[in-house]
């Protein structure tokens, strides 16, 4: 069934809009740039967009936890003569538009990608993931690798197997601990610690547990975002085969300082296949807000 356009306007038909640009510490950008926004829906399913830029090219951009698809704007407007950038809410507004009990998945997000490509009159399409979009870009390269033109991953999520996202996402055990733990975390700080403690589990948890269960606006985040998402576990070696048989180019950048998905872990993705390049940028995990991004945009227009 084609998406409803009844309820909600098509990207090339909306007025256009005025919307100012992240501003960071790290990356400042004084200006505003026009965005058009669009919906995309079928059967209660529905998912909200933003289209940057006038180039021929098409980047589909998928961003990262607790964001939305506003924090492509620095990159689009380094971008903008030559690709047209469409980010998904993915989740972010989304969320609340989405009707259907069951979240979205491969088939139906490339579904969408390719109403957006008949809009634009293209027929390949550059797809980009951020931090958690990381995975939702890696697998539609795996369903899809022959209308992909190139694969571009900042930090990305999903080059290692997270045995805690599946297990919180696709497990039904694993769902009810998981919810308990978001509910009840003061109880699960406790345990946690005291692993650690007895070096059962690595103290590198200690920071992770601070950082997010003590904070209720994660805890509210995460019973978001890691369930819309649940469909998007790529499988790396797959993902790699799948380049080399298309011949498709993969950038892959990565901060030296990121904690959170080190070098090493793209070192051991990129290996000696000639279709990954490895870019170590001089940041942390937020690239997008960093002054290594037009480090990001030259690439990605070569």
């Amino acid at each position: 069934m084609e998406p409803d356009f009844a309820k909600y306007q098509s990207l090339g038909k909306i007025k256009k809009k005025a919307v100012p640009l992240a501003e960071t510490a790290f990356f400042k950008i004084r200006f505003v740039m026009d965005i058009q926004e669009g919906f995309l829906a079928q059967n209660g399913k529905c998912l909200r967009c933003l289209r940057m830029g006038q180039g021929k090219k098409l980047l589909i951009a998928f961003h990262g936890f607790g964001q939305n698809a506003t924090f492509f704007s620095p990159l689009a407007e380094l971008l903008e003569k030559d690709f047209t950038l469409v980010a998904f809410d993915f989740p972010g507004e989304s969320a609340g538009l989405w009707k259907s009990k069951h979240y979205p998945d491969n088939k139906l997000v490339w579904h969408f990608i390719q109403k957006i490509c008949a809009d634009l009159g293209v027929d390949k399409v550059s797809l980009l993931g951020y931090s958690m979009g990381g995975r939702t870009a890696m697998c539609l390269t795996e369903y899809y690798p022959e209308r992909v033109e190139q694969l571009v991953l900042l930090a990305p999520d999903g080059l290692q197997k997270n045995i805690w996202y599946r297990l919180a996402t696709r497990e039904f055990y694993g769902r009810l601990i998981f919810r308990h733990i978001i509910h009840h975390p003061d109880t699960w700080i406790k345990r946690i610690n005291n692993l650690i403690d007895k070096g059962i589990i690595s103290s590198r948890w200690q920071k992770l547990v601070n950082n997010t269960l003590k904070k209720p606006e994660f805890r509210a985040q995460v019973l978001v975002d890691w369930p819309f998402t649940r469909n998007f576990i790529p499988n790396p070696k797959f993902l790699k085969r799948k380049l080399g048989k298309f011949q498709i180019p993969a950038h892959l950048f990565m901060g030296r300082f990121d904690q959170s998905f080190p070098p090493s872990v793209g070192e051991r993705f990129a290996g000696n296949n000639p279709f990954v390049q490895l870019h170590v940028l001089q940041t942390g995990h937020h690239i997008l807000h960093s002054s290594e991004l037009p480090e990001v945009a030259t690439v990605l227009k070569t």
